[in-house]
């Protein structure tokens, strides 16, 4: 997959611009094109559909194509068994699958159709009436009531909130879970009723539908020669819902299908697991046995036929049946047996498994990991959720995991923590990323941070030379004075609320951190309109006033410009503009004499961001009136273009947001969420490398490695960055130099990791995002892989959305499995490109846990989702496969043996009907109950002992050795079972009246041993002795024995004659038989059994030592004792920890 197509979250906007009239001098046509109506489907099938598009979904699996052929070739003469007994399993199977399809189907369809019904008021006439939302139309008015779901895609016209605003939730739009407010242009404030509506006339040119949800280009006009720009802050979305505003008034731009919501109703990319790629490996593998087995029946056949079917004058052709045995045509004969062999070995091949394994995942995903309590987040409310069960054994074959760092492993929780102005440095305390780098480090404990008695949200910062209004006393007061302003002025949060209790909607926690830190220094934003904001100003003599400012524009901030500036009139007239940003955005931006305190304010910079914490600078710059209104003119022609829109907008930015007067910066401290650090470090000593890829800078993200466990004292640390000189030559040099510089690093990086390697040092790698870049072209891309396979840790800086996605299919492509985990829209890319996507549901919105494969509430679940349910299902989900296709080969090989026995004739010695019962009834539920069930040690010492974990890290159940040690336990067995039972052929098997039971009473008896030898090898396997286990294994024989009795009371007009009352009178009478079976269980069972037993002695897997000091510590406390050690304490463990 090519870069564009992996990070391509938006479709390009093709066609002319759409236009839509509306109003008193429209004609109908005008208003009424061809537009979609505003009906959703979001199902899959129709009624003329489903039965096409269901059955090819289900023959997508090349093991249904293969039943399939096997069932159409029981219906020929040619076929050793009845039709019924290949159609009916087939059937079963394929029949489940749909009807879940079909139920899955029917609830989005009811779904849709509650959805498309649901009342909405449109202008109908002279009032607004309630119509069913699915007749709404492109240019219709409609009015939104609070807490109503927003309708279609529409322009808003005005609320009843002062300066036409409303408040939007979009959590199903984006995930996001905070406010966001929408404008109406105030051109339009005054349409909020019926007759307003009425008389309401503009021409709309806006573009043609797509998926982009932060975007919309479009005008309006009202009067012929005012061209209004509309922008996306003017737009409700679809599938959004109004709060807090009474009632809204909008006019519909898109419906139906047209609308963003459904563009991004796309079908989420399909992830299969490593496990059942190699599943499908195996059914090829078997596919390829049966095809060879039956060369050899069809040759040896029609050899046989050639040379002495002649002389077998009493064998003759059935009429209808053609060549099937004609001595003269032994070529033929051969072709005929080979395609009735396909049939009769069909059963190497279990078809049960796929449903069996889907039942098994479903059951972990849904109960295990939905309602672990230990999963759950009391504090949020939130459950862990498996949203795929597709995943379950993958999540214990995790090499690598890359993070996120804010409201990953932070708790996005910002709160407004130290200060610089004009060089000078405030705020007290350590951050508690300080408190934990200096613990790891074994340094003395810093002085722990000061905290305000009731503790004010947002808000942990003390220093008394600005509490109370004492900043007023300090040298540089203005300046103090105008960064309060900065923070006051320079944002778009609304204030909501009264007074005492007013909580600001902001875009971002930083935000509000900042606007709540501007009031508790006396600078609080009371009142905000389109074009004033209200602040009430801390005078010089501590008396507050209410100031007006007058805002002219605002320059939004967004991921590539990381800055945002408001632009308005002081009381006194003159413009000025305010800007925030990043540090290396706002100093390339500074003017000649905005430097005062660089110097001095990038050691600020530099000491804050050691400590880890977020920071931003401040600066401001005074406009001259003529400069200013030549620049708004071009600004506003920006706002109004229908072409690159964007662009333009940024080009006028970067002309005003220029000779920058620097007046300090901001610090805000994100904590660490709770077991970060030991969740980590547990993690890295279960082999799995971790990756933190984060926004900040190098000294910011190194010690929030130290402090959560991702760096450690004795660790090497390899930093990757350009070099000055480098980084600052021309765009064309400057590539050819980066590149080189970055290879000569990392040539010198596989030398040092050459050396950690001998002398057993771990190595971490530290990289920000332009060396990272350089890292991965072409020419340095093979080094930069083989230099990150030698590190546990790696911490990528400054790195954008695309380069996190780029470096997670980086690691992908190198063959081992990933894990993406993270709670923001901008983790989306890593989270869909990464084996495994983990979403956090955070302060960010849910956009990062819609688009993941599992979701947690907090980093540190993670810990329990991958050495607990990740290893149990990859243990689990391995031996049930593993199992599942050694069972089948034992009966399809005692098939091929009695087909040999018979000449290879095509006669199969069972009973059609038990035959299929066998994968379906006879031996399924153990492995069902098996995989889901099964436990080898308990959670607490899983979690104990971390290195367990390698075994799926490393696959080592499902090597090919496992997989060939399993099929190879089943060729012996079935060899051991076949020929005790020909051995007993001579004569023995007869009842007291001397009656010989024939074939069909051998084949029930060499059944039964299979069934016998099958079921006790799980028990060989079985760690924990559930009762349900108990109950599946036990029950499933005496199933089979009471199977015997009922079939064989069936008259034989019903079904097949063989087994009539054949175990009730004969075999089931024959002690003869009950100890043949005994004796071929045995026999079969002892070679694994030794083996295994002389494994356990000689050279025991982990689990089984740990298991055992398991067992030991459960028998001691259950008898009062203390079992006189502890796990820890032991010789052989301890080395093992």
């Amino acid at each position: 997959m090519k870069l564009k197509q992996l990070l391509a979250h938006t479709q390009p906007v093709e066609g002319q611009p759409r236009v839509v009239r509306v109003g008193p001098d429209a004609t109908e046509e005008e208003e009424r094109e061809e537009y979609p109506d505003n009906t959703v489907h979001t199902t899959k099938y129709t009624l003329l559909t489903y039965l096409p598009k269901g059955l090819f979904e289900q023959y997508r699996r090349v093991a249904n194509v293969y039943f399939t052929v096997i069932a159409a070739l029981s219906l020929t003469p040619i076929s050793p068994v009845q039709p019924w007994s290949a159609i009916m399993p087939l059937v079963f199977v394929i029949g489940v699958s749909m009807v879940k399809e079909a139920i899955e189907d029917y609830q989005r369809y009811k779904a849709d159709k509650k959805e498309n019904a649901e009342p909405v008021l449109a202008l109908r006439g002279d009032a607004f009436e309630r119509i069913p939302k699915k007749d709404i139309q492109v240019g219709d008015f409609v009015k939104i009531e609070d807490n109503s779901m927003i309708p279609a895609d529409v322009l808003l016209l005005s609320a009843t909130n002062p300066g036409g605003n409303c408040y939007i939730l979009t959590a199903n739009l984006d995930g996001e879970t905070n406010l966001k407010i929408k404008r109406g242009v105030k051109e339009t404030w005054a349409v909020s009723s019926a007759e307003a509506a009425q008389s309401f006339s503009a021409t709309l040119t806006y573009e043609q539908p797509n998926n982009s949800l932060y975007t919309f280009t479009g005008s309006m006009s009202i009067e012929e020669d005012k061209e209004i720009p509309l922008v996306p802050s003017n737009i409700l979305l679809r599938g959004s819902q109004l709060k807090n505003t009474r009632t809204a008034v909008g006019l519909v731009l898109y419906t139906g299908i047209e609308t963003k919501i459904m563009k991004n109703a796309t079908v989420p990319r399909f992830k299969r697991s490593q496990i059942e790629k190699r599943l499908d490996k195996i059914v090829l593998s078997m596919l390829v046995l049966l095809v060879a087995l039956c060369f050899v029946t069809g040759i040896f056949f029609g050899v046989w036929t050639g040379d002495l079917g002649a002389r077998m004058w009493y064998i003759d052709t059935p009429p209808g049946e053609g060549d099937i045995f004609n001595p003269s045509k032994p070529a033929v004969v051969g072709v005929l047996q080979w395609l009735t062999s396909f049939v009769l070995y069909g059963y190497f091949i279990p078809i049960s498994l796929y449903v069996s394994v889907e039942i098994v995942k479903v059951f972990q995903s849904m109960i295990f990991i939905n309602y672990d309590i230990e999963l759950y987040c009391e504090e949020t409310d939130t459950r862990a959720q498996a949203r795929t069960s597709n995943l379950n054994e993958e999540l214990g074959m995790v090499h690598t995991i890359l993070s996120d760092k804010t409201g990953t492993l932070t708790q996005n929780k910002m709160e407004f923590f130290k200060f610089s102005i004009a060089g000078v440095r405030y705020g007290r305390g350590a951050t508690e990323i300080e408190l934990a780098t200096a613990k790891e480090r074994g340094d003395d404990l810093l002085p722990s941070g000061l905290h305000h008695e009731e503790k004010i949200k947002y808000f942990n910062f003390r220093d008394e030379r600005l509490a109370n209004g004492e900043w007023r006393k300090q040298e540089n007061a203005n300046l103090l004075r105008e960064a309060f302003r900065v923070l006051a002025i320079c944002h778009t949060g609304i204030p909501d609320g009264p007074r005492e209790s007013v909580k600001y909607q902001c875009e971002s926690p930083d935000e509000n951190a900042l606007v709540v830190a501007a009031k508790q220094f006396g600078f609080f934003c009371t009142d905000r309109t389109p074009t004033h904001l209200v602040i009430e100003e801390m005078q010089e003599d501590g008396t507050a006033a209410v100031v007006e400012y007058e805002i002219l524009a605002v320059l939004e901030f967004n991921s590539e410009r990381k800055r945002m500036s408001v632009i308005f009139r002081d009381t006194g007239g003159q413009i000025v503009l305010y800007c925030k940003g990043a540090d290396n955005v706002i100093y390339e931006r500074l003017g000649s004499e905005g430097r005062e305190f660089a110097k001095t304010t990038a050691e600020d910079l530099g000491y804050y961001a050691g400590a880890g914490l977020r920071t931003l600078c401040l600066a401001r710059k005074e406009l001259d009136p003529l400069e200013f209104e030549s620049w708004l003119l071009e600004f506003q022609q920006a706002q109004s273009a229908m072409v690159d829109r964007e662009a333009k907008l940024m080009e006028a930015a970067e002309k005003i947001e220029n000779d920058l007067y620097l007046l300090g910066a901001t610090a805000i401290e994100d904590k660490l969420q709770d077991g970060v650090p030991e969740t980590i470090f547990n993690l890295r000593r279960a082999g799995i490398s971790i990756w933190m890829l984060t926004g900040d800078k190098i000294e910011t993200a190194i010690n929030v490695g130290h402090a959560c466990s991702l760096l450690e004292v004795g660790m090497k640390e390899l930093v990757l960055t350009l070099d000055k000189d480098v980084a600052s030559s021309s765009h064309a040099s400057g590539m050819v130099a980066g590149t080189r510089d970055i290879g000569q690093k990392i040539a010198s990086g596989l030398e040092l990791a050459e050396n950690c390697k001998e002398h057993g040092t771990e190595m971490a790698i530290i990289v920000d995002g332009e060396a990272l870049a350089y890292c991965l072209v072409l020419e340095n891309l093979h080094k930069f892989e083989s230099l990150v396979k030698y590190c546990k840790s790696i911490i990528c800086c400054r790195v954008s959305p695309l380069q996190k996605a780029l470096v997670t299919k980086l690691i992908k492509e190198a063959g081992v499995v990933t894990l993406a985990i993270g709670d923001g829209a901008n983790d989306v890319g890593m989270i869909q490109a990464a084996h495994i996507g983990v979403g956090i549901s955070g302060l960010e919105g849910r956009q990062a846990v819609m688009n993941s494969d599992f979701a947690i509430a907090q980093f540190r679940f993670l810990e329990r989702l991958l050495l607990v349910h990740g290893r149990y299902n990859y243990r689990r989900i391995c031996q049930m496969i593993t199992y599942f296709f050694y069972k089948n080969l034992v009966l399809g090989l005692t098939i091929f043996y009695f087909n040999a026995q018979a000449f290879f004739s095509g006669q199969l010695i069972y009973n059609d009907f038990t035959v299929s019962l066998y994968n379906v009834f006879f031996t399924s539920f153990t492995c069902v109950v098996f995989g889901a069930l099964e436990k080898d040690i308990g959670p607490k010492y899983a979690l104990k002992f971390p290195k367990l974990y390698n075994d799926g890290r490393l696959n080592r159940m499902f090597s090919y050795r496992v997989i060939g040690y399993w099929l190879l336990n089943g060729i012996v067995q079935s060899i051991i079972i076949f020929f005790f039972m020909v051995a007993a052929e001579s004569g023995t098997l007869v009842n007291s009246s001397g009656k010989a039971i024939g074939m069909w009473g051998e084949g029930m008896t060499l059944m039964g041993s299979i069934l016998w030898t099958v079921t006790l090898q799980l028990v060989l396997i079985i760690s924990d002795f559930h009762w349900i286990i108990h109950l599946a294994l036990w029950g499933s024989l005496l199933t089979w024995y009471i199977f015997l009795i009922v079939f064989g009371v069936i008259p034989p007009t019903v079904t097949q004659a063989n087994y009539y009352y054949l175990f009730v009178d004969y075999v089931g009478t024959m002690p003869s038989m009950w100890l043949l079976s005994l004796l071929t269980t045995v026999a079969a069972l002892l070679p694994d059994f030794l083996v295994r037993t002389f494994t356990v002695l000689n050279r025991p897997e982990d689990w089984r030592t740990i298991a055992e000091l398991e067992a030991r510590e459960k028998r001691a406390v259950k008898s009062g004792k203390h079992p006189g050690y502890s796990l820890g304490s032991e010789a052989s463990v301890a080395s093992y920890i």
